[in-house]
């Protein structure tokens, strides 16, 4: 069966994802913040392309979210700031779902205030993508 993604003639249904992250930070559950913020970068990033008519990746089946915040970037859909900021999220999502070794897996409720300050930079990043138009 092949992966598509759903023409949405009506658009996108429109939340704020951002109560949300900041209640998981709230409660210390860091890894379901990043999780969240980094998927609503991929849903407001492909939101962004179809509200501008953008071709996401054709031929493919799947994008991923640094091909997604990449063309964000390279069709001034976001600016240099906020692409960093994402790439910054993106990488901390990175280690707390993909941990490079069994002692790691413990680390991901365990982040430094340095990386707790990325959830700052997250909620900006979202707030920026859900305002294109």
């Amino acid at each position: 069966m092949k992966e598509e993604f759903v023409e949405l003639k009506a658009g996108f249904i429109v939340i704020n994802p951002i109560p949300e992250i900041q209640e998981a930070r709230k409660n210390r559950n860091y890894f379901l913040a990043f999780i969240l913020a980094v998927s609503h970068f991929e849903y407001y990033g492909y939101r962004a392309f179809k509200i501008r008519n953008l071709i996401v990746d054709k031929g493919s089946r799947y994008i991923t979210v640094t091909k997604i915040i990449k063309r964000l970037k390279k069709n001034g859909l976001i600016d240099e700031s906020i692409y960093k900021k994402m790439q910054e999220v993106k990488e901390k999502r990175n280690e707390l779902v993909h941990p490079k070794c069994k002692e790691a897996i413990t680390m991901r409720y365990i982040i430094t205030k340095n990386d707790e300050s990325l959830l700052d930079k997250a909620i900006q990043c979202i707030e920026a993508l859900m305002s294109i138009k």
